[in-house]
């Protein structure tokens, strides 16, 4: 039986190099890479009926997936209600609002202009809170101008000049932030510890702002990673007035945005390490449809509204004040809910104990069994918000169908991170697998057709040859390389080197 392409060969002499070489001809087969699984239809039923409204007649009026408008709608709603409230999972255990989430798709394919419809109630808040703080200044401002005891004109700081007699100058307050630095983002999240939401239209812009003025060395990525995880943040820097720490014991963070599907290994650790960071992301990866027809309907003003009356309402709920400290509402689970809870709790635990459960997926896993909790949270308190006969400042019971469409939800983000996570790392488990991304990189970047292991090892110098040879044998069995068949020379030995060659739809 004559070996394919993917197979171990040995030539053993001259005759079998050119009888395998006129066998296989230029015959390539498919290109087993990238081939996405099938994923989920999102569940809009979960949604209160306003926000079904808004994502359904969004999506039409755009020619978009629902996914492009129900994922983000989810993480505003998550940013509106900050630290306002958390539910109370057991003693000792609660989760948040804190979303991370992203929507993948290819240019054009309506992210930008749904991004925009879901968080258009954010921009509505900002421009209240900037005039709000814009009529502080000028309050503050006035009380620099009263005479000081001397009969002098206090300074204010800041432009002005300073005075002893001054006071500092009020904090704005925020419900957003768009382009930060990690260096900022603690001091913005420790002057606003209700939370914030920051809407990024492309995300990879985020990713790789990252460290970007500490050579790659610094620690944004780690931090954004304890921010997810409401761990305290403590800054000291030189600059810092009085050389004071800038401190945020509870930072509340929900990010949303958007990115195409081949800047997502700008979301990977380019040295291939597992820092959980796309772990904790959750990916709407919708199948991509065919550009739209021109169609004369749009949003209606009046779903646009009831959307952006029921972020209001959200926002409008207030912590509790404990020991002049703000600290969540507390939301509990009725009878129902925590038998509910245990019950996809332990069978989300049984998929990943499951001996053929993928290693890769283990980490999204967790965070997504994380998510069931917040995802929770979020939906309760946003049919809460969408009852106008509901006190804002009423808490709603967590029962059993708040639990059950949440875990419907991480069944939805789990296909959906299935599919990311393939297109990330090709199917590979273990250490290879950022080895074969980084020679996959290489290949298509480089525009290589044609290559040798010692090519390789010099492009890709921290690669081990063991780890080399066993990429190459991934590649090899997803078509993307083949070992080149022995030249009919005078001397048809084994190269010194052996030579590959590149499945030109590689690098289309």
């Amino acid at each position: 039986m004559m070996p394919e392409y993917g197979d171990c060969i040995d030539y053993d002499d001259a005759s079998e190099c050119a009888s395998h070489a006129v066998a296989v001809g230029e015959a390539w087969g498919p290109l087993r890479i990238g081939e996405p699984p099938s994923v989920a239809k999102f569940p809009v039923d979960v949604l209160p009926e306003s926000v079904q409204q808004l994502v359904v007649e969004g999506a039409a009026a755009i020619g978009c997936a629902v996914d492009f408008l129900a994922v983000p709608a989810l993480a505003v709603a998550a940013g509106a209600i900050g630290r306002t409230a958390a539910l109370r999972l057991k003693e000792g255990y609660f989760a948040s609002s804190s979303l991370f989430a992203a929507c993948v798709g290819p240019p054009a394919d309506g992210k930008t202009p749904a991004l925009k419809i879901a968080a258009a109630p954010l921009r509505k808040l900002d421009a209240a809170l900037a005039l709000e703080h814009a009529e502080a200044m000028d309050r503050w401002r006035a009380e620099c101008d009263r005479a000081s005891p001397d009969g002098k004109k206090a300074k204010p700081p800041g432009g002005f000049g300073h005075s002893v007699h001054s006071v500092r100058p009020p904090r704005p307050r925020r419900i957003d932030v768009d382009d930060v630095t990690m260096e900022a983002l603690p001091l913005i999240l420790a002057d606003n510890p209700r939370g914030l939401v920051m809407v990024r239209d492309e995300l990879t812009a985020l990713v790789m702002g990252l460290n970007q003025y500490k050579s790659g060395k610094g620690s944004d990525r780690a931090n954004l990673l304890k921010i997810w995880s409401g761990d305290a943040c403590k800054r000291d820097r030189v600059a810092h007035e009085n050389h004071e720490p800038v401190r945020c014991d509870h930072p509340c963070l929900s990010i949303v945005g958007g990115l195409p599907p081949d800047m997502l290994g700008e979301l990977v650790d380019q040295k291939g390490r597992s820092d959980g960071f796309t772990d904790r992301f959750l990916f709407s990866c919708p199948d991509v449809r065919p550009a739209p027809s021109w169609s004369a309907e749009g949003v209606p003003d009046v779903v646009a509204d009831e959307w952006s009356n029921l972020v209001e309402r959200l926002w409008l709920r207030s912590p509790e004040q404990r020991d002049g400290r703000p600290v969540p509402r507390t939301i509990v689970m009725d009878a129902g809910g925590e038998s509910a809870w245990r019950h996809y709790y332990d069978r989300h635990s049984e998929e990943m104990n499951d001996t053929g459960f993928p290693p890769s997926l283990r980490g999204p896993w967790g965070k997504l069994r994380e998510y069931a909790g917040r995802l929770t949270l979020v939906l309760s308190l946003l049919d809460h918000a969408s009852d106008p006969l509901c006190g804002v400042q009423d808490l709603p019971v967590g029962d059993d169908g708040f639990v059950e469409d949440a875990w419907r939800l991480v069944d939805y983000f789990k296909s959906h991170a299935r599919r990311v996570h393939a297109a990330v790392n090709l199917g590979v488990e273990g250490p290879d697998r950022a080895v074969a991304k980084a020679l996959l990189d290489w290949l298509r970047n480089e525009q290589i057709d044609m290559f040798t292991e010692r090519d390789a090892k010099r492009a890709r110098r921290w690669i081990e040859p063991d780890a080399l040879a066993n990429a190459l044998r991934h590649l090899t069995r997803a078509n993307a390389v083949r070992p080149e068949p022995p030249q009919m020379a005078a001397k048809c030995g084994r190269p010194r080197s052996p030579a590959y060659e590149v499945n030109p739809a590689l690098l289309v």
